[in-house]
């Protein structure tokens, strides 16, 4: 039986690829093994939104050329060739497809089977990670604190069932080149997200995160909206929680009278909202429709429906255009809204985005000083947030306590 081992770099949609990749290959009679060295087909499923990622990408390529046989086969799939096809041409040969091509893994491995002929698994592919130990001994520390002072907090990791919603976006964002490798929103129907739901609950699962490139847009191009499908989801009996990923700030003021009286279910515990800057001349710079007071307002309307909700980010420092002044309203806004975890990105020119060709360009020193700036805000930030949190649980404890007395 032939054996297949599969790379996974990248955000969650790839993991949830790959995952799906490997639930395809199982099916086909394939065998999963944990020496890549030793497989007869290697997948690597690339990541192509920062410049930093795709070079990580072109390295983990490089590395398994060097050490694998001559007649194991090497497959790159992902963000990386849809975004850069000609660059990859440079350095590699073989047999390339892209998310909205995975159907071209038939051919890669000869099958009958269509991939499309297969439901997502609901679950992630580990990712690859090749950091330093003072790194992880960092990220653990903090992941220590979030569950010591949040125990409703919950990283993403591969103990969560995921529920992909969809595929693609309906943003144009300057400096972002994923929709060309995803395309435009293409919403999963809703009665098979329900379907899956209500299976895996069945099956014990407790903790759901809802996931895609793009909730606040679920729906917009089947006739229907995410509310309809939160409604329905939270109408469901039983024992869970719901994590939201990637609720864009648009849709976010948008909805958010619908939203509130969801978010006091209690049952949604923790909502992504990517701000990325405090500065709505860089907001309009980067093509993202949204006011960043209106935003402020909404989040802090999100914390009084429900204070023990857990609040995640992604900052983008350095944009093109981005003065002191701009990078003060982000430290600001920081300040105002006190998220549990962000994620941090220092901006990079990115050849298949319209950013790259801006004339105003940051100076690496520069953003680099802002991003130390930005990280130091972002822990001592996070530690208020944890803190809060703790305090408000031990009040809700009190509180109970009294009227049970």
């Amino acid at each position: 039986m032939k054996r297949y081992f599969i790379f996974t770099l990248g955000c969650v949609d790839n993991q949830m690829d790959s995952a799906l990749y490997k639930k395809y290959l199982d099916l086909n009679g394939w065998i999963n093994v944990d020496d890549y060295s030793t497989a007869d087909l290697i997948l690597i499923n690339t990541c192509g939104f920062l410049e930093s990622k795709m070079k990580e990408t072109e390295d983990t390529i490089e590395k398994t050329k060097e050490k694998i046989s001559k007649n194991s086969k090497l497959v790159i799939c992902g963000c990386y060739p849809a975004l850069n096809p000609k660059r990859l041409n440079e350095f590699f040969e073989g047999d390339f497809f892209t998310p909205l091509t995975k159907y071209k893994i038939k051919d890669v491995i000869g099958s009958d089977m269509s991939i499309y002929d297969i439901n997502d698994i609901n679950t992630i592919h580990p990712i690859y990670k090749d950091c330093n130990y003072l790194c992880s001994i960092k990220e653990r520390f903090f992941d220590g604190l979030k569950y010591f002072y949040s125990p409703d907090f919950i990283g993403y990791t591969s103990d969560l069932c995921y529920i992909r919603t969809g595929v693609g976006c309906m943003g144009e964002c300057s400096y972002c080149g994923i929709k060309k490798a995803r395309g435009k929103i293409k919403s999963k129907p809703l009665d098979d997200i329900l379907f899956e739901f209500k299976d895996k609950l069945s099956r014990g699962e407790k903790r759901f995160v809802l996931s895609g490139s793009d909730i606040g847009a679920y729906g917009r191009d089947i006739g229907l909206d995410v509310l309809t499908l939160l409604d329905k989801i939270l109408s469901v009996e039983g024992d869970y929680k719901i994590c939201i990923r990637n609720f864009e700030p648009m849709m976010l003021n948008e909805m958010m009278s619908g939203l509130l009286s969801l978010i006091r279910t209690r049952k949604i515990i923790s909502i992504t909202i990517p701000f990325q800057s405090g500065s709505d001349k860089v907001l309009r710079l980067m093509k993202r429709d949204y006011d960043i007071e209106m935003l402020k307002f909404n989040l802090n309307r999100v914390r009084v429906a429900n204070p023990a909700m857990i609040l995640l980010t992604h900052a983008l420092v350095g944009f093109p255009g981005e003065d002191d002044n701009d990078f003060k309203k982000t430290l600001e806004f920081l300040e105002c809204v006190l998220f549990d975890s962000i994620q941090l990105n220092v901006y990079t020119p990115h050849h298949a985005t319209e950013a790259a060709y801006m004339s105003n360009q940051v100076s690496e020193t520069i953003k680099l000083t802002r991003a130390n700036i930005l990280k130091k805000k972002i822990y001592v930030n996070m530690l208020k947030s944890y803190m809060k949190r703790a305090s408000y649980q031990f009040k809700g404890i009190v509180s109970a306590k009294s009227t049970l007395e």
